[in-house]
């Protein structure tokens, strides 16, 4: 997904921040195959990447508040996508 002109990726985030739906839609569109990719390769077949992509932007949104804006988002959102295929390969082990 490209951003509109004049959108930058600081002003999803600020928006997500507020509880915007339609950002929080964007910022899900634009960084939908990065995380994927990223679940992917954490993940033992493509449903499980699946769930772990849709699993992490939930968490992301949940607590989208504790990102420091002063940091790149992407590591960010990476640290939570690898965090939460972590938890489902446990889980699926037990």
């Amino acid at each position: 997904m490209h951003l509109r002109p004049g959108v930058a990726e600081e002003e999803i985030i600020h928006h997500c921040k507020t509880g915007s739906l339609k950002h929080q839609e964007m910022l899900y569109k634009l960084f939908y195959g990065y995380a994927m990719g990223i679940s992917l390769r954490y993940s033992l077949n493509r449903d499980d990447a699946l769930e772990v992509t849709n699993d992490a932007f939930i968490k992301v949104f949940k607590s989208i508040n504790s990102y420091n804006n002063t940091k790149p988002f992407k590591a960010w959102l990476r640290t939570v996508i690898i965090n939460t295929a972590i938890d489902r390969r446990r889980k699926d082990l037990k």
